[in-house]
């Protein structure tokens, strides 16, 4: 059984540092290993060492979206092409993935919302 007051603190340390409790989160660990996590976590964050980076080659000329651990931009060499690039996350256990979504024409500029699982594009319409 946890004690009372530790899940409180810790719940409370989780809603200071703005990160969320996941379900699954009770698992086998102590809560005293949780609050060391997340204090480690908090640590790195603030002085910005992170477990790993990926450099990523951008044309200045594309479009960039970057919503959610998300980035995308615009293939300007593949028209219609968006890329995408989902940041990896150690601490959330969250993989870098990539992939590219091929658009039925061309665009100018798009939004993504990955939430809703949306991709929005804007391409000129001839009249």
């Amino acid at each position: 059984m946890h004690d009372a007051p530790l899940v409180d603190l810790y719940n409370y340390e989780l809603l200071l540092t703005g990160v969320e409790r996941v379900g699954g989160d009770e698992g086998d660990l102590l809560i005293t290993t949780r609050r060391e996590q997340l204090e480690n976590y908090q640590t790195r964050w603030l002085r910005l060492e992170f477990a790993s980076t990926k450099d990523i080659p951008l044309d200045p000329a594309d479009s960039y979206d970057i919503v959610g651990g998300m980035l995308a931009w615009r293939v300007l060499k593949e028209a219609g092409t968006v890329q995408f690039l989902q940041m990896a996350s150690n601490a959330r256990g969250v993989p870098l993935l990539d992939w590219q979504v091929r658009c039925p024409e061309k665009f100018t500029s798009f939004k993504m919302d990955p939430a809703s699982n949306v991709l929005a594009t804007l391409a000129p319409v001839n009249k």
